[in-house]
């Protein structure tokens, strides 16, 4: 008989970098979510709070699409929603450099989910991009400070491994407004997850130049999908 995988819970987990009020092992919480936040990464990255982000939640969330001018969607879509849980992750001494998103889909659901989310995932991205040319020479060349030679401002790149679908929107400059330096989505079918993380420059941030960042995206990125497929066959198992 299959094991219910949903319960309420609201965790805080304690980290040097951060101080919260109790400290509660990453275990507690409810599978598959504890299987796709680990406590932490092999590389120090450690998770500072996890939580239960959707409380009576609607079952069905809606999804909004842009093109490239419109401050306003010219479309929306619904996907279902079981369960949000988001999680936060610094190195020693930082601030958060990594916050996950973890929805999970409805019995049935995940492929009709996934496409729209895949879908807006790529629009919001591609309107990005479309905004940063638009900002007039003055703006573009303080953009461009620090840009590799032959890279575009911001990428889209989509990976699939077995599975598992990986999709990024990656800023390669450290001078473009804001501190979310790359989005994330996870497309996991198995336990019918959506899964989006943001890499994030706060003060204190433990890289200095884009460089040191694309080591830190590709290594941290690598460590998640590890994470991902065990978590798999964690899940497989648990169904029997």
């Amino acid at each position: 008989m299959k094991k219910r995988l949903n319960r309420v819970c609201d965790i805080v987990v304690v980290s040097a970098a951060l101080s919260f009020p109790m400290v509660i092992q990453a275990e507690d919480l409810p599978p598959p979510q504890r299987w796709v936040a680990p406590a932490a990464f092999t590389d120090g990255l450690t998770l500072l709070r996890a939580k239960n982000d959707c409380v009576d939640c609607p079952r069905l969330q809606e999804l909004s699409f842009f093109n490239l001018h419109s401050p306003k969607p010219y479309r929306t879509e619904k996907v279902s929603l079981e369960s949000r849980y988001t999680a936060g992750y610094a190195y020693p001494g930082t601030h958060v450099f990594a916050m996950l998103s973890i929805e999970q889909s409805s019995p049935g659901q995940f492929s009709t989910d996934a496409g729209y989310s895949r879908d807006a995932f790529i629009k919001e991205c591609e309107r990005q991009q479309y905004q940063l040319t638009q900002q007039g020479d003055s703006a573009l060349a303080v953009y461009q400070r620090g840009l590799i030679a032959g890279q575009a401002l911001i990428t889209l790149n989509m990976q699939k491994f077995d599975k598992i679908e990986l999709l990024s929107c990656d800023q390669n400059s450290l001078s473009i407004p804001g501190n979310v330096r790359s989005r994330l989505l996870w497309l996991e079918p198995v336990m019918g997850l959506r899964i989006r993380m943001n890499f994030t420059q706060q003060d204190e941030a433990p890289f200095k130049d884009i460089q040191q960042l694309n080591v830190i995206r590709q290594r941290v990125t690598a460590q998640y999908l590890d994470v991902l497929q065990k978590a798999q066959q964690q899940f497989t198992r648990y169904q029997r």
